[in-house]
């Protein structure tokens, strides 16, 4: 039974395409709903309900159809990103667009009930439906991310990240993803000082590298990742002898480099 039950919900690209897609109808439900009431200050009549319950399908068909042609359904969302971002907007603008052409410049023996749809309706929708279906996905990016870096602070190895620029941010990402590392980012070391304070993904940057040895005692750390390219050699040794007694590991991005196992050679 437990067998069954786990092969039932074990994710393929099936069944994930299947939520998207039931999710996403419910999505542009809600955000074609939430534009009539915009649209009317939330004083809908029942002729206006009538005109949202006979639009719905012809909305929701097309914006699912416009998503397949855009290849939506086929991305990963654990790796969402702007790119993606675009294509969901590309779709939902080209959708409203055909909408708006069928609806109300089409031939009147076709249009004529749904003429009565407000023109301000499909730009709103538009708007609504880029959000909810954008966040949808996005949700679930900050859901596994969130599990793991709870996870994570809870079992890994307390981690200093030296450098809080697009390497260290690269670097944090790979440990909240990944399930084998046991790292658990503690915080940013960074010298420009207008960074103090600030945070990535949650982690803060709490000081600067010449205030290593007291952050390293004071929060408990175990691992040291320097995640600045262009350090010099001579800054590298620093940190090297300030904190190769204080902690079990001192790695150098991006070549992963464990000073225990070999020479630092700087």
């Amino acid at each position: 039974m437990k067998r069954a039950f786990k092969k039932l919900v074990k994710p393929t690209p099936a069944k994930r395409a299947v939520f998207f897609l039931v999710a996403d109808a419910l999505a542009i439900a809600a955000a074609l709903l939430l534009a009539f009431q915009l649209r009317m200050d939330f004083a809908m009549t029942p002729e206006h309900y009538a005109i949202f319950m006979s639009s719905l399908p012809f909305f929701i068909s097309l914006k699912a159809l416009m998503f397949a042609s855009f290849r939506i359904y086929s991305m990963t969302w654990r790796y969402a990103g702007i790119e993606d971002f675009i294509r969901i907007t590309g779709a939902v603008a080209l959708s409203e667009a055909l909408l708006f052409g069928v609806i109300h410049l089409s031939i009147p023996a076709f249009s004529g009930f749904y003429s009565a749809l407000p023109r301000g309706v499909f730009l709103m929708d538009a708007a609504l439906s880029i959000l909810f279906l954008s966040c949808l996905r996005v949700s679930k990016r900050i859901t596994i991310d969130a599990v793991r870096r709870k996870r994570n602070r809870k079992n890994g190895k307390r981690t200093l990240i030296i450098g809080a620029g697009d390497t260290g941010e690269m670097i944090l990402r790979d440990i909240i993803r990944q399930k084998t590392m046991g790292w658990a980012p503690v915080g940013f070391v960074d010298r420009d000082k207008s960074k103090l304070g600030s945070s990535i993904h949650g982690v803060r940057v709490i000081g600067a590298p010449e205030d290593l040895e007291e952050i390293v005692t004071a929060r408990k750390i175990e691992q040291v990742i320097v995640a600045v390219p262009s350090m010099s050699g001579k800054e590298l040794k620093t940190i090297y002898e300030t904190a190769k007694d204080l902690v079990e590991s001192i790695k150098v991005a991006p070549r992963i480099h464990d000073f225990r196992h070999e020479s630092p050679g700087l």
